[in-house]
């Protein structure tokens, strides 16, 4: 009889692990929709150290300065991902992909007010999470001048109403002391007007300038101070035209390189796309010998191809000093 109520509760507690394992893999299914895997990362971006991208959609991505803690900027294209820990290519890092909705102008945005007196606090990232209904947080500290914290979790998510693409951004405060008053100070670009702007926080719109477009498209930049609810989360969302206008600089630099490897030997591209220039220097010996001392050794005949790309191959020392080259079977 005990064996037989022990059966039951097994299998009782088997079905609510299944039951709520089911529950838990629904509240993550978000993630599947969101274009890069994973859709949260940190990684240099734009030559710039220390960021977090957040892949929210096709048309929206958006990145943050883990040291200031600031919005980058939000764009429509995705990054390009090349780099050592990418592709083996040393050298190149992660660049953007893409005009940008807009770019942040501001790269200490938080003021704190208390008792009359407002100061610009100190940021400090605290991590990132996802949370269980597919979105995911920026967390960091504003640290005032007596040390006091004030946490901000930051939610940032693409919405689209009437096949209208924009970004909403979703604060919430903890640990603010009574009577004080925390404010952003951001700007938006690529609306068609500043009524394109939501929120339920208190906005105050400082300035408004027409945007230069290519063809008959109306569009505005315009910034302002959005001062944050007190114990309520503050949605402040900007609906945007139809295409992102704000030209990125990277994406020049980009085609440039592009014309230039299409004109490089093969041998160069391989090189490009492997750990080479770790070790090789083109004209001098660093840990290894340069390119033209490697040409002057050894003449440009088959048997010194084959031998050569054996040696690449197979790693070795002893014809260049005592430094091991490592082996390189792929």
């Amino acid at each position: 009889m005990n064996n037989r109520l022990l059966f039951i509760l097994v299998l009782l507690g088997l079905a609510a692990l299944w039951y709520f394992a089911g529950r838990h893999d629904r509240s993550y299914r978000a993630a599947a929709d969101r274009p890069n895997d994973p859709w949260v990362f940190r990684s240099v971006l734009d030559k710039q150290a220390r960021m977090i991208t957040f892949a929210l959609d096709d048309h929206l991505w958006v990145a943050y300065s883990t040291d200031s803690c600031s919005l980058y900027k939000a764009w429509e294209g995705g990054v390009d991902f090349t780099g050592a820990v990418y592709n083996m290519r040393h050298g190149p890092q992660p660049m953007s992909i893409g005009n940008a909705w807009f770019e942040n102008a501001y790269r200490q945005p938080w003021t704190v007010t208390h008792n009359g007196k407002t100061e610009t606090p100190r940021a400090d990232y605290k991590g990132h999470r996802y949370t269980r209904d597919g979105h995911a947080e920026i967390m960091y500290d504003l640290v005032l001048s007596d040390g006091q914290r004030i946490r901000v979790n930051e939610r940032p998510e693409y919405v689209e109403r009437d096949r209208q693409r924009g970004f909403e951004r979703t604060f919430t405060i903890e640990n603010a002391p009574e009577g004080v008053e925390v404010s952003l100070h951001t700007n938006v670009a690529s609306i068609a007007d500043p009524v394109n702007i939501e929120t339920d926080g208190a906005w105050k719109q400082e300035a408004v300038e027409s945007l230069p477009t290519d063809d008959d498209l109306r569009a505005v930049t315009t910034k302002g101070e959005l001062t944050l609810r007190s114990g309520k989360p503050t949605r402040f969302a900007a609906m945007f035209v139809h295409k992102a206008l704000i030209p990125n600089p990277f994406d020049a630099e980009r085609r440039v390189e592009e014309q230039e490897n299409a004109v490089v030997s093969p041998g160069e591209r391989l090189m490009a796309k492997s750990d080479c220039r770790t070790c090789h220097n083109p004209q001098v010996q660093t840990v290894g010998p340069g390119y033209v001392q490697i040409a002057e050794r050894y003449k440009n005949t088959p048997e010194n191809v084959e031998m050569l790309s054996e040696k690449v191959i197979k790693g070795g020392s002893g014809a260049w000093g005592v430094a091991d080259m490592s082996a390189h079977p792929d």
